[in-house]
Parts: structure tokens; C-alpha cells; sequence
């Protein structure tokens, strides 16, 4: 498992969900990168990443992103499908407008990547579903990014989940933990 923390944090923000998926007995990984990547770094950088995870663990590997992270996490796994069994986002904003929450300025700054720029076969195929497992978390109390960016398209593969919490506050859920081991001990 590679748990991608959101935009403006690093891994020690995922600290305690990493802690509770290593006591229930899987190898859990680091993101492991300080920089926010920008769309055009996530195959220079991300995919090299999750290569090397997948080779060291020979198997598949499963992606867990919140907020930012979620939405490199279904991308990184679009270009590496051969790679990934699972992705789970966790209050995402993949759907729809990706100005649907209260940080892209701050994003747009730190990347030097305008949304608009974006190329319209990308932000086309965000909400397209991926051709592996996904489970989207998500919460109408967020706060931060508009609940109904975080949700899946219905697909044959794919799950929309909605719990009860704060944006921040849901990488430290029981609801959001509960729902994250039941799908990983779920047969590939």
C-alpha cells in the first residue's frame, strides 16, 4: 500500500493511518516525495514511485490518496494499470471542476500550473473510470472541497462512500479506517 498525503503536507500527516494499516499486517509506504507535483511531473516522478514499490513487494499495489494525493493516485494508476489492484480516495476532488475547493489558488502558486492550462483530454478523463477497483470517500461536511467532486461515476468496479467529518479530520476517522481495511482485505 502507497498512501498519498494531500496538497501542502508531507507523510507525517499520514502517519497514524500508515501505523494502523501496518498493525493490521501490510506493507505500507511512504509517498515519499516533499514537492506538490504539478500533472505533467506525476509520470516523471509518481510513476517511478509506485515501479518501484510494485518490484520490491512483487505484486500489485494499492494506492490510498487524500484530498490532492487521491487525485494522483487514480492518475498514477490510469498510466500503470498493470501495477495497481486498489485505489481509495479520501475526500478527492476529481470530478468535475478541480476549482471545486477553497486551496487551488494556492495550488495554481506553488505549481506554476494554472487549471485552466491543463489540456481538456486531461481534466476529461479525471472522472472517467479506472479500470481497477476504486472506493471514493467522501464527506458532504468536508469543508474544504465540495462532496460532490469527490464522487465516482457508476462503474462496474467502482464505490462511493460517504462519511460523517472534516476535510483534515479524515485521514484520522474510525468511519474512513473502517472502510480502508474492509476494501483492502477484499480479494484482488
Amino acid at each position: 500500500v502507497i498512501v498519498i498525503p494531500p496538497f501542502g503536507v508531507g507523510d507525517t500527516f499520514t502517519t497514524v493511518l500508515r501505523a494502523y494499516l501496518t498493525r493490521l499486517g501490510y506493507e505500507v509506504h511512504k509517498w515519499g516525495k516533499r514537492e506538490i507535483l504539478a500533472f505533467h511531473r506525476l509520470n516523471n516522478v509518481a510513476l517511478r514511485r509506485l515501479h518501484d514499490v510494485a518490484e520490491r513487494a512483487g505484486s500489485t499495489v494499492s494506492l490510498l490518496g487524500h484530498s490532492l494525493g487521491g487525485i494522483y493516485g487514480r492518475e498514477v494508476a490510469r498510466a500503470a494499470p498493470d501495477d495497481v489492484r486498489r485505489v481509495i480516495t479520501i475526500g478527492s476532488p476529481f470530478a468535475g471542476d478541480l476549482r471545486s475547493n477553497v486551496v487551488w489558488p494556492m495550488y495554481e502558486s506553488v505549481t506554476g500550473t494554472r487549471i485552466r492550462s491543463i489540456p481538456p483530454e486531461v481534466m476529461a478523463r479525471l472522472n472517467d473510470p479506472l479500470p481497477m477497483p476504486s472506493t471514493a470517500i467522501f464527506s458532504r461536511t468536508d469543508g474544504v472541497v465540495s462532496w460532490r467532486s469527490c464522487i465516482d461515476v457508476a462503474a462496474e468496479h467502482n464505490e462511493n462512500i460517504e462519511v460523517s467529518g472534516s476535510h483534515a479530520g479524515l485521514l484520522h476517522n474510525p468511519a474512513v479506517f473502517y472502510v480502508i481495511a474492509d476494501r483492502l482485505a477484499q480479494p484482488e
